[in-house]
């Protein structure tokens, strides 16, 4: 199979105009025969050039490789037909693992963890603490709706992840191939075709959650087994090697190995883990605000002249802006949402936290992204490991507190935070109107941040707005706080085994692990943690709980 670069489309075209410009890049006729799917497409809008659609195609070409490949020299390399994944023998003979591998939490990493494993008839039991995602929208939707959280059952716990309440976006930097797997077999499950190929592609929180439910269901129909509504209290490693887990349900359970998929708010697991001697460290992070526009000023901006042509083929425009403050700190936009809301994204009783969410069609209003700066332990001055998890803590109490103790989240203007004009606690009648569920408030939350970080966002907002005029709107709403985006802490592993270096066995992985960052970075750690897993034994099919 050869892959084609460089196939340029007007913006508006169809599948057949594709395969002309390809038959006219390869010099083939319309009456010969031609086999070609989309392998990726972009868009190419730089300045002073016409707009394009840039696609590569893979193309069956058979005999003809060759000469192709000599043809179009840097526009045609051949794609190498390489199995990545394992067989059902790939354990070492004679080394059989004596109980179920356990894979505890169920989002990106530890699903596909989990789908590899089964795949290959190890019987994973995966342990979420979390609800299934049926159960879930529920408990969360009676959050937005209510004000009544859920500890267990929310926008961070429970089936699918954070991630299942998000954009569902799906870019990595990442180059690996198992990327290209993830979501080959997200496409399969249900996502939209689209996601195989776009240079951005994204699900939608409304997708996504039948897309979890399916993967739930193929991993049980390979013989997985799952616990929902149970959390892991304790892992002990035992004199022979074993791991013994203690469950929330008053199970207890064995295992030989210990797939740790838990996420970047499983805060108590942290702590535990902390208390067991698992090494942990502590890592840099980024909190800040969530900040909301309206989507049609942001397409008018990015789309341009393009704005009809464009709005029709992709619908909401996103961006991406950068910058770095006088002091050299970084300050960034990080999960754009358009045509999307701000919701509440709380775990523990007494916080507000907020994220954003999109549906497929991306089709509200307003669009919001995280404003973000990085964080250091030295921000924090405590060389405690999980003093990272406070300085969030201390965030999200005092908006809790200034949004009214009823999970409200404080919100301002760019223009009153940037102090362009006067705060006013009474005036709720700019253009843009915040979305925050479950209700915002109109407060100045600037006092509840440490110095460090008001000016940061401030020095980042105003440098971000001279890239994109509509980004420093004094009309924008920020809503406070963002803390959830990353891990604070990272559980130490082998760079070869994957293995914990004070706990073999226990593999650590995904972003509450420290080793991954979004849907499909964490989807591949998961992956590479199963394949190592597959070479280390066979399975032996055994009850591994009393």
């Amino acid at each position: 199979m050869l892959r084609i670069h460089q196939i340029k489309m007007e913006i508006e075209h169809s599948d057949r105009e594709i395969e002309i410009q390809l038959r006219k890049k390869l010099g083939m006729g319309a009456s010969e025969p031609l086999s070609w799917r989309i392998a990726r497409e972009s868009l190419d809008l730089r300045k002073g050039q016409p707009a394009r659609v840039v696609y590569s195609i893979d193309l069956f070409a058979g005999d003809r490789e060759p000469k192709l490949l000599k043809k179009l020299g840097k526009d045609a390399e051949r794609l190498d037909a390489e199995d990545q994944t394992h067989s059902t023998e790939s354990g070492p003979k004679g080394n059989v693992l004596q109980f179920p591998p356990v894979v505890i939490g169920f989002g990106p990493a530890g699903m596909f963890a989990a789908e590899r494993l089964s795949r290959h008839g190890y019987t994973p039991v995966i342990i979420e603490r979390g609800s299934r995602v049926e159960k879930r929208v529920e408990d969360i939707e009676t959050f937005w709706s209510s004000g009544v959280l859920n500890p267990e059952s929310n926008v961070q716990f429970g089936e699918g992840g954070a991630g299942t309440f998000s954009d569902g976006k799906l870019t990595s930097r990442s180059k690996d191939p198992r990327g290209q797997q993830v979501l080959d077999l997200l496409a399969e499950l249900g996502a939209p075709e689209d996601i195989r190929y776009r240079q951005k592609p994204h699900i939608g929180t409304d997708v996504l959650r039948h897309v979890v439910k399916a993967m739930r269901l193929r991993i049980e129909a390979q013989g997985g087994q799952f616990l929902f509504d149970t959390k892991v209290c304790l892992i002990k490693r035992l004199p022979d090697g074993l791991f013994e887990l203690e469950l929330s349900n008053g199970m207890k359970m064995k295992s030989d190995v210990v797939v740790l998929a838990v996420g970047h708010s499983a805060r108590d697991t942290f702590a535990m883990l902390h208390g067991q001697g698992v090494e942990l460290r502590q890592k840099p992070f980024a909190v800040g605000v969530r900040i909301e526009h309206q989507q049609s000023e942001i397409n008018l901006q990015q789309y341009s002249e393009h704005l009809e042509a464009l709005e029709k083929r992709y619908g909401a425009s996103e961006y991406k802006l950068t910058a770095t403050t006088s002091g050299g700190r970084g300050v960034y936009t990080f999960c754009m949402c358009p045509g999307g809301e701000v919701v509440a994204a709380s775990s523990e009783p007494g916080g507000v936290v907020t994220n954003g969410m999109s549906r497929r069609a991306r089709d509200m209003e307003n669009a919001n992204s995280a404003l973000l700066v990085s964080v250091t332990p030295e921000d924090f001055n405590s060389k405690h490991l999980l003093s990272g998890i406070e300085f969030q803590r201390a965030l999200e109490a005092a908006a809790y507190e200034l949004g009214g103790r009823t999970y409200g989240a404080p919100y301002m203007t760019v223009g009153e935070f940037l102090g362009h004009r006067p705060f006013n606690a009474s005036d709720e009648t700019g253009k843009i109107k915040p979305t925050y569920r479950p209700h915002p408030v109109k407060a100045d939350f600037r006092t509840a941040m440490p110095p460090f970080l008001l000016e940061a966002l401030q020095d980042g907002l105003t440098q971000m707005g001279q890239k994109m005029k509509a980004f420093a709107d004094g009309d924008g709403i920020l809503t406070a706080f963002e803390t959830r985006s990353s891990s604070p802490v990272r559980i130490l592993r082998d760079e070869n085994t994957f293995e914990s270096i004070s706990h073999p066995g226990l593999y650590p992985c995904g972003e509450g692990a420290g080793y991954a960052g979004g849907i499909t970075s964490s989807a591949i750690d998961g992956i590479r943690v199963a394949e190592h897993i597959l070479t280390r034994g066979r399975p032996e099919l055994q009850a591994s709980w009393d």
